[in-house]
């Protein structure tokens, strides 16, 4: 099917138009890389975004030159992308990232708001349990150095000495007897 000149020159222009649309599909996924930093997730949006940009360019060449490749068009998707993302997708980052800077800054106030001090007062009461802990551990470890203390000295003096001799004395007679 042959297209006009007219009918080329509508058709360039609607691509420029849906060139900048996949400009700001583009823009939301880069909104996703902002908030979340994984390079999986960027890779799987990179294969989603390609996949939205084929079906749009394939409906549309299906719909305005019956599925053949007119390179026009595809030339008028690739400039209306690059109109939208040097102009109008600086403006949208812009708005974006002011958006996530209120976001974030309410996010702490309500933090120091409620959540430091009650972390301080955690804190506060784990420093009082400790204290109270402290002093008896302190006397139990006392005791326990004192307790291995007392059976090293002592360890020399056993009456398995004493045994051990004897049995060998009593092994010795059985044997000359």
């Amino acid at each position: 099917m042959e297209i006009s000149l007219s009918g080329q020159t509508l058709a360039f222009l609607e691509a420029i138009l849906y060139g900048a649309l996949l400009g700001a599909v583009y823009d939301v996924f880069k909104v996703s890389r902002l908030l979340f930093k994984n390079k999986v997730l960027v890779f799987f949006e990179d294969v989603v975004f390609l996949l939205i940009c084929t079906v749009v360019t394939f409906s549309f060449l299906l719909r305005v030159s019956d599925g053949q490749v007119r390179f026009f068009i595809i030339f008028g998707e690739i400039i209306g992308f690059i109109l939208y993302y040097f102009s109008l997708s600086l403006l949208v980052n812009k708005i974006v990232k002011g958006i996530f800077k209120v976001i974030w800054a309410i996010f702490g106030f309500l933090y120091k708001l409620f959540l430091r001090p009650i972390g301080k007062i955690f804190f506060l009461f784990m420093e009082i349990i400790c204290k109270i802990i402290k002093k008896p551990w302190i006397l139990a470890k006392k005791i326990a150095i004192s307790l291995k203390f007392r059976l090293k000295i002592g360890h020399g003096i056993m009456y398995n000495n004493k045994i051990r001799k004897a049995g060998r004395h009593k092994i010795k007679k059985r044997e000359k007897g």
